[in-house]
């Protein structure tokens, strides 16, 4: 792909990273100024009033190194706001416009003009977003580097707007296998005006350890990381910076300030597992107990540089921006659909579960339900079928009445009570635990089922599954739920983190197990999929993004509970489909096999394991996901779907005859 990136030529800053990434797999072209002396001999300026470095610190191994290492863009551009109309490409069009936050000093304006998807990947939200909000909003997509809690201020103003954290390049933030010098090293900015905490921090440590504190760049800044036994990294207000990534990448501890849930930083780190979190408090304590206890130091530190490279590097965020720039081409074809002349009308509840129905060929008319007739279809759940219209609930009344549905199909009691006095053949497929709706009554189970029998004097039952109908006690049809394993995959799980999937998932912690999940996740990277307005969530923005979720994140954690819910739903079938590993609590109708297609116990240290080992091994979760692909093919096909629920159509249609 030919990529235009847009920012100062700087070869220490996050665009050079992400130009060495891109250049890799595209064709790239660079574009804007570079570093001047005047820019730099600010920089030595400000070196100068650094605290606790050694005199003339950084002005040669830093500011001489750059202005020997800096290089123009491939297309020199003024400081200032350039009109991307002005760039001259002379005939190269490119597929994609990418600015990269190095300050408002060189900005773009009219990104859109040159007819491609343009992306901002912005920095320092924590230190002025006055001018980074508004001129956001001039792009398609919005990538927040180091503040994941300010995702939610960019929403208003931009349509696309995800996390992207700071990640290190490997080939710089490397590993130097040297003997340790330092108890501590700390390289960064230490103007008691601009960090005043840290500084404070680095002169307590000081009093007691041997501190280097020094101004270094690239090779050489890794270099020094890798003579401290500890790095030491305190943030200026709340931010992931660059320093965590690429002071693990040198395989040296890094002790850093612990900072709030909303930071995403036990997302992607595991604190004594890949690095150590410190409160003021006990940050002398803390530092004394690891210089003390090496073995204990340095497999931290080995575990931290192990994450980082396989997790963090800026080829990896290059993937995870180029899959949410560019979804539509993991979009499969659409089943195609064998009419069979038959008409039904089905409540709109559930748009995936309505997809699977109208498998089975029948024309079907979907009307909201009573109690919430402006109900829309949800394309963003499912694509409306070719043999699926939205009819308003009145239309669908009034045909009911005229005896134009072959069948009337209930998805909850609701529908049932609405359709007691509807002509024709009615049907209520059961898709809830017996005890989890008397239990959203507040009644006993046995009570709750007499009290429903009335209901179903002239309506017709079938259930979802085995285990629901042991439950409900009652003689009927079971069809199991059904995937087409050609509409997933292919399966790459190469965005290491935990998927999880639900709407719903705090205040349906009874069903879902969000408290399960929490407890099981500590510290591991994870992604929520869903509607959770309390949650840091995201619902899919189509189908097409919710199959990319299944096929590039690593595994998927399920914690449906035994007591209300089947071992399974749609979402754990759609990811074993797409030959993604499931992850589950013990349930007693669990299609996951411990160890053979995925990992199943009611143990949740156990479970944790087994993520941990998922999220290390690529390999081992292709393995699992391919054996869970081939579970669904077996036992959960869409075409013996489709069958069952023509079966059960055609009973209920004939014994109403």
């Amino acid at each position: 792909m030919r990529i235009l990136v847009a920012a100062p030529a700087n070869p220490v800053s996050t665009s050079a990273y992400y130009v060495r990434a891109l250049r890799r797999t595209h064709e790239v072209r660079t574009c804007g100024p570079a570093l001047d002396d005047a820019m730099l001999s600010q920089w030595g300026q400000w070196e100068r009033h650094h605290e606790l470095k050694r005199d003339e610190a950084g002005q040669d191994d830093k500011i001489g190194l750059l202005r020997r290492l800096v290089r123009p863009c491939d297309i020199p551009m003024p400081w200032g706001c350039v009109d991307t109309e002005h760039i001259p490409l002379d005939g190269w069009q490119p597929e994609l416009v990418i600015w990269i936050d190095a300050g408002g000093e060189f900005t773009l304006a009219h990104p859109d003009a040159l007819g491609c998807p343009s992306v901002c990947i912005m920095g320092d939200t924590h230190t002025d977003d006055t001018w980074r909000l508004p001129y956001a909003a001039n792009f398609d997509h919005v990538f927040l580097q180091f503040n994941r809690e300010h995702v939610a201020r960019y929403w208003d103003s931009c349509p696309h707007v995800s996390w992207l954290p700071a990640a290190c390049d490997p080939e710089i933030h490397c590993h130097a296998p040297v003997d340790k010098a330092y108890d501590v090293v700390f390289i960064g900015q230490t103007m008691r005006e601009w960090h005043p905490d840290r500084v404070r921090l680095l002169e307590l440590l000081r009093a007691s350890f041997d501190v280097r504190v020094d101004s270094r760049i690239m090779e050489e800044m890794a270099l020094l990381h890798s003579r401290g036994r500890i790095v030491f990294n305190r943030s200026l207000a709340g931010d992931l910076n660059m320093r965590v990534p690429e002071a693990l990448a040198s395989g040296s501890l890094l002790l850093t300030d612990r900072l709030g849930p909303e930071s995403g930083m036990d997302q992607l780190y595991s604190d004594r597992e890949d690095l150590v979190l410190y409160d003021e408090d006990n940050l002398e304590e803390t530092v004394r107990y690891y210089l003390a206890n090496e073995a204990e130091r340095e497999a931290i530190a080995e575990h931290g540089r192990d994450t980082a490279l396989a997790w963090h590097t800026y080829d990896h965020r290059v993937e995870q921006m180029m899959d949410e720039v560019f979804p539509a081409a993991l979009e499969p074809a659409p089943l195609p659909v064998v009419v069979t002349g038959r008409r039904a009308l089905v409540f709109n509840w559930h748009e995936p579960y309505i997809c699977l129905l109208a498998a089975t060929g029948y024309e079907f008319d979907v009307a909201p339900p009573e109690c919430d007739q402006d109900r829309p279809w949800r394309e963003s759940y499912r694509a409306l079928p070719d043999n699926v219209s939205p009819v308003s609930f009145t239309k669908a009344q009034t045909l009911a009445q005229q005896g134009a549905y072959d069948i009337v199909i209930c998805l909850t009691l609701q529908d049932v009570e609405t359709v007691q006095a509807w002509p024709g053949p009615r049907l209520y497929i059961v898709l809830n635990m017996l005890g989890t709706e008397s239990g959203m009554q507040g009644a006993e189970k046995e009570a709750y089922k007499q009290q429903l029998l009335p209901l179903f004097a002239d309506v017709d039952v079938a259930f979802s599954s085995e285990k629901k109908r042991r439950e409900w006690g009652w003689d009927a049809l079971v069809v199991s739920h059904g995937i087409d394993p050609d509409d997933y995959g292919p399966y790459t799980g190469e965005v290491a983190r935990v998927l999880r999937v639900g709407n719903g998932l705090r205040e349906r912690d009874y069903m879902q197990g969000w408290s399960i999940q929490e407890e099981i996740l500590a510290g591991l990277p994870s992604t929520i999929i869903g509607t959770n307005p309390d949650l840091d969530s995201r619902p899919a923005t189509d189908p097409a993004d919710m199959k990319r979720q299944y096929s590039t994140h690593r595994v998927l954690l399920s914690t449906l509970s035994d007591e209300h819910e089947d071992g399974y739903n749609l979402a754990v079938l759609e990811a074993m489909a797409s030959g993604m590993p499931v992850v589950c609590l013990a349930n007693s109708s669990t299609p996951i096999i411990d160890g053979v297609n995925g990992f199943v116990s009611p143990d949740l240290a156990y479970l944790k394991l087994c993520l941990v080992k998922l999220l290390r091994d690529q390999d081992l979760a292709k393995e699992l996901g391919a054996r869970g692909r081939e579970t669904v093919a077996e036992h959960f096909h869409i075409s013996d779907c489709a069958a069952g629920w023509e079966r059960v159509f055609t009973a209920c249609i004939e014994r109403s005859r």
